[in-house]
């Protein structure tokens, strides 16, 4: 099984990568890395048509190395999913949406916990968007904690995962019932959440079991048909 991950900032390749190894070591990653995307989006402050074709060429050089399903590892991008999907004869997912569906099914209190200050609204946005088509109630408590980033930046992996348990203690207190780690990056941490790891939510981990289940069903439905 083979699965491509579009990433436009090389540091999300390795978290992805590692859920894959814990969950199906059998699996092929290919990355397809494109920087300039990410470079498009910041100068231009959102997703201009010139990033958007750069962002479709870079899937469907995923789609011609032969991948049997995508990943969109990038956030910005998440959203052009569905435009893309009737160009693709494989499975294709946004990373954040498998844990984002389980989280607003969950339902009571989230606690979105984030290193960037942007990325806690983003979130709570989606989440908004999948609670009101389902009829779901959900009420947020946000942990924005940025001294985290700083310490991975610096090279400081533990001190990142112990501020973000920290938080992620803090946001239980006050009655979270679904942490929700909302970077890839931040995947890491969940391993230092103590108990709190089984309520704890991560793109990457649910990405994966997703796109995952995803071709297996595409390929039996094909290996069905083909008999």
């Amino acid at each position: 099984m083979k699965i491509g991950v579009i990433h436009a900032n090389p540091s999300a390749a390795a978290p992805l990568e590692d859920a894959f190894r814990q969950i199906d070591p059998s699996a092929k990653i290919v990355n397809f890395i494109n920087p300039e995307m990410l470079r498009l989006v910041d100068e231009a402050g959102g997703v201009t048509d010139q990033a958007l074709r750069l962002f479709v060429r870079t899937v469907f050089d995923a789609a011609d190395a032969g991948v049997d399903g995508i990943i969109i590892g990038c956030s910005v991008f998440c959203a052009y999913v569905e435009q893309v999907k009737p160009f693709l004869s494989v499975p294709i997912i946004p990373v954040d949406g498998p844990a984002l569906e389980i989280a607003a099914k969950r339902g009571g209190k989230v606690g979105i916990l984030a290193t960037t200050a942007a990325s806690a609204p983003a979130c709570r946005k989606k989440l908004d968007k999948i609670a009101q088509e389902q009829g779901i109630h959900l009420e947020y408590e946000d942990g924005i904690c940025t001294e985290a980033l700083d310490a991975l930046r610096r090279g400081d992996g533990a001190e990142h995962d112990r501020l973000l348990a920290a938080e992620g203690k803090r946001l239980a207190s006050l009655g979270c019932t679904t942490l929700f780690l909302s970077q890839i990056t931040m995947a890491r941490a969940k391993a230092a959440m103590g108990p709190l790891a089984e309520m704890t939510l991560t793109t990457p981990e649910e990405g994966a079991k997703a796109i995952l289940i995803l071709i297996r069903r595409s390929q039996s439905k094909s290996f069905v048909e083909a008999r």
